[in-house]
C-alpha cells in the first residue's frame, strides 16, 4: 500500500489523497505502527487544510481517534476530541454517516472507560436520522453500545 501510494505522487497524482492516506495510515496501525499512522493522518489532515480538499476531514479525524486509542498507553483524552471534531465536522457538512461512525467510537471509548451514561448522549441524537430499513453495521453496533448503557433512552425512528 505504501509503495502504491508513493507511486500515485511521483505520478503528481493526488485524487483522492486523503483517502488513500487514510488507508496507508490505518494499515500502518494495523501491522502495529499507530505512531507511524498518526504521523500519516496528521499529515493528511494539515494537507486538507492548504488544498481545500475537505470531503473527508471527519473520517480523518475519526480515524486520528482510533488510533491514539492503539497507543501504549492509549492517548484516551485526545482519541476523545478527535471523535467530537469529527462529529462536528460531520454534522456541518450534513454527513450524517460519518457522524454516526464517530460517535460509535466516541462511545466504544466511553464504554471501555466505564461512562456508559455518557453513551446515549452521544447516540441517541444521532441514532435518530437513521431508519431501522438502512443496512449499516454502525447502526447495530450504536444499539449494542446503547444497550449496555443500560439507562439508554428508547431511540426514536424515522419511519419507513
Amino acid at each position: 500500500m505504501q509503495r502504491g501510494w508513493t507511486l500515485l505522487h511521483e505520478n503528481d497524482c493526488y485524487l483522492c489523497e486523503p483517502f488513500w492516506g487514510m488507508q496507508v495510515a490505518v494499515a500502518h496501525a494495523e501491522a502495529g505502527q499507530a505512531e507511524t499512522g498518526l504521523e500519516i493522518l496528521r499529515g493528511l489532515i494539515a494537507w486538507t487544510q492548504q488544498s481545500g480538499q475537505h470531503w473527508l476531514d471527519a473520517e480523518l479525524h475519526r480515524s486520528q481517534g482510533e488510533l491514539l486509542l492503539r497507543l501504549d498507553p492509549p492517548g484516551v483524552s485526545m482519541a476523545e476530541d478527535a471523535f467530537r471534531t469529527a462529529m462536528e465536522i460531520a454534522r456541518t457538512q450534513q454527513a450524517k454517516t460519518f457522524e454516526l461512525r464517530s460517535a460509535v467510537g466516541l462511545a466504544r471509548l466511553y464504554h471501555g472507560n466505564g461512562r456508559v451514561g455518557s453513551i446515549s448522549e452521544v447516540l441517541a441524537p444521532v441514532l435518530v436520522d437513521f431508519d431501522t430499513g438502512q443496512d449499516l453495521p454502525e447502526i447495530g453496533e450504536a444499539e449494542t453500545l446503547l444497550g449496555h448503557g443500560q439507562l439508554a433512552p428508547p431511540i426514536p425512528r424515522i419511519a419507513d
